[in-house]
């Protein structure tokens, strides 16, 4: 008998999760920002160490490393959605800024998989990383890719913002439609 493993969102996008086995991953809160009882001041320390994180990062390999640990870091369950969610925001605005596509395509993919369980508390990020991990399939021209990733961006919400990306709303009806078939 085989069994039976879920498949993460990665997995079902475009293949497997490339994992790099020599750097372990960070799972709790850094301790220092968990022994910070303001939640104001807890969101600062979180915002300046993403800032931290985008300006030393030397390579591409060490900045996905850092920054899917700080995502290990910020959606544990001990943080605060208060603390998760403006941080998450400005982490995915920033994505744009990673140079090698690789890296990018591989920071957003792992960031759909930690966030997807928690979907319904990160409507708007999941959406806004779905969409970034669209337009990355497409300039690769796998248009089947960034149609699986449209199709989980919840279209009827309150919680959904209005992206004005041109053409994002034809494409995200076609590729809708290309899969029914």
């Amino acid at each position: 008998m085989i069994p039976v493993t879920k498949m993460s969102i990665q997995a079902s996008l475009a293949g497997p999760f490339p994992h790099h086995p020599s750097v372990p991953f960070q799972t709790n809160t850094p301790p220092e920002i968990d022994l910070i009882q303001s939640q104001a001041t807890k969101l600062s320390a979180y915002t300046s160490l993403l800032d931290t994180l985008y300006t030393t990062s030397s390579t591409p390999t060490t900045q996905t490393t850092n920054l899917t640990a700080f995502l290990n870091a910020i959606l544990a369950e001990s943080v605060s959605l208060v603390i998760t969610r403006p941080v998450l925001a400005d982490f995915v605005a920033r994505l744009d800024s990673i140079q090698d596509i690789a890296a990018r395509k591989e920071v957003l993919t792992f960031a759909l998989d930690k966030v997807h369980p928690r979907a319904v508390s990160f409507e708007e990020q999941a959406s806004a990383i779905r969409e970034k991990l669209a337009d990355i399939y497409e300039q690769e021209g796998d248009h089947k890719a960034a149609a699986r990733a449209l199709q989980g961006v919840m279209l009827e919400s309150g919680q959904r913002y209005s992206h004005t990306t041109p053409g994002r709303d034809t494409l995200s009806c076609l590729c809708i439609d290309s899969l029914t078939w």
